[in-house]
Order: C-alpha cells, then structure tokens, then sequence
C-alpha cells in the first residue's frame, strides 16, 4: 500500500459508477426542484397581471422570507452535492485511468457530467435569479 492510498478503501469500479450517477441524481433533482419552484412562481406573478391579488408590504415580506430560506436550502445541498460528485468524480477517472476502454466516450461523459467545467456557476446563477424573483414577487404582487 503507498502512502496515497493509505487509509483508502478500494471501491469496485462497478459501485464507483453507481454512486457516481446516484450524486449526479440528486444534484441534478435538487436543480430540477429550484427550476420548477422558480417557475411556478413566474408564471403565478404573471398570471396575476392585473393584480388580482394584492399582497400587503409586510405578506410581500413573509413571502420573500419563505423563498430565501428554500432558496438557502437548495444552494447548500447543491454545493454538497457538487462536492461530492467531483469526489466521486476523481474516484471514478482514477479508477478509468487503469481501465482499458476501447472508446473515449464514457470518459469523456464523466468528465461533463461532473459539473467540474462549471464550479462557479450555482452561487451566481442562484444570485441573479434569486435577485429577480424577489423583485418580482415585491414589485408584482
């Protein structure tokens, strides 16, 4: 055993896969859950347009508040989630390293699907989008 390695479990290359697409699952649903939530609200502020429903100042706030707390939520659990599929990540492009594929695509397809092109992008994108929505919801309803 090299000092690398020590302390390491060694993990099947079969289950390696497995819990590589199953973190890929969960963080893909917990984007998936944030855009449905998201657009669900859009299209209730929209269809609201008149305003039907007029919310008062402090209801407006309330709403805001309930938002932020899903929206904190769902940035921890994708940045969680994100850590550990570029972990599984590693683990699994260390283990198709000394793997003979006769083809480049499955690792080429873990390469792109362990968001590892885009590490920065669930805390800006959540801020710009948040940012709209809490406009939305306090200058539209």
């Amino acid at each position: 055993m090299d000092k690398h390695n020590a302390g390491r479990a060694n993990i099947a290359f079969s289950d390696a896969v497995d819990l590589f697409f199953r973190i890929y699952g969960r963080v893909d649903f917990y984007w998936h859950i944030y855009v449905g939530v998201y657009l669900a609200l859009i299209g209730f502020i929209v269809s609201q347009q008149p305003k039907v429903v007029h919310l008062a100042s402090d209801l407006k706030a309330l709403v805001i508040c309930a938002y932020l707390v899903f929206v904190v939520f769902n940035v921890v659990a994708i940045i969680f989630g994100t850590r550990l599929l570029h972990g599984a990540t590693s683990e699994l492009q260390e283990q198709i390293s000394t793997t003979n594929f006769k083809s480049d695509v499955f690792p080429a397809l873990v390469k792109r699907m362990s968001y590892s092109r885009f590490p920065w992008f669930t805390v800006p994108t959540h801020l710009l989008c948040d940012g709209v929505m809490i406009f939305c919801i306090w200058t539209y309803l």
